[in-house]
Parts: C-alpha cells; sequence; structure tokens
C-alpha cells in the first residue's frame, strides 16, 4: 500500500497552481503578441490599398493624359497634309501674282483683265 504524505501533497497543489499560474502568463504574453501582429497587419493592409488605390489613379491620369496627346498627334497628323496644300497653294499663288499671270487665265480672263487696268475717262 502506498501511503500519501499531507505536506507532499500541499506542495504538489502549490506546485500545480504555480504552473498554472506561469502558463496563464505566457499565455496573455502570446495573445498580447498576436494582438500586436494582427493590428499591424491591418494597418499594412490598409496601407497597400490606399497605394493601390493611388496608383489607379495615376494610371486613369496618365491614360487620359496619353489618350488627349494621342488625338492631339492624330489631329496634328491630319492638318499636316492640309496646311502642306494651303502652302503650296498660297506659294503657286505667290509667284503667280507677281508674275502677273492668273492661275487659270482663258482669253476672255486677260481681255477682263486688260480692259480694268485701263484708266477710266471723265
Amino acid at each position: 500500500m502506498v501511503e500519501v504524505n499531507p505536506n507532499q501533497t500541499i506542495n504538489d497543489e502549490h506546485d500545480s497552481e504555480s504552473d498554472v499560474n506561469e502558463l496563464e502568463a505566457q499565455l496573455n504574453e502570446i495573445e498580447n503578441a498576436l494582438d500586436n501582429l494582427e493590428s499591424q497587419n491591418d494597418n499594412i493592409l490598409t496601407k497597400l490599398k490606399e497605394i493601390l488605390e493611388s496608383n489607379r489613379e495615376i494610371r486613369k491620369e496618365m491614360a487620359s493624359t496619353s489618350k488627349k496627346d494621342s488625338v492631339q498627334d492624330n489631329k496634328n497628323q491630319s492638318k499636316k497634309p492640309d496646311e502642306q496644300s494651303e502652302v503650296s497653294h498660297l506659294q503657286q499663288m505667290h509667284s503667280l501674282s507677281l508674275s502677273n499671270q492668273a492661275p487659270t487665265s482663258s482669253k476672255s480672263d486677260v481681255k477682263v483683265e486688260k480692259q480694268s487696268s485701263k484708266p477710266k475717262k471723265k
């Protein structure tokens, strides 16, 4: 038969109670550490969302600017041939006016020009 010493039982209870208190303290530390990690994770997630939204806005602005530039370039390119032909036409007109020739002169046009160039008598 096993004899139980009453002092031994009290010491065992005291040891198990201190073990439980020590485990509770460790669990509280772990819980606090997990809470801190969760809070940091939430902060990081919030900052990432802000950065993503900012990047989206920047990309939209860049796309809009690029699209406007592209439209403007297309307008400029479509104007260039017209402007070139207009400049060419003006140069021809200028050279013709210097040589006193009409661009398409027929005999009737020349007669009208000669008559209009004569001084009128009063």
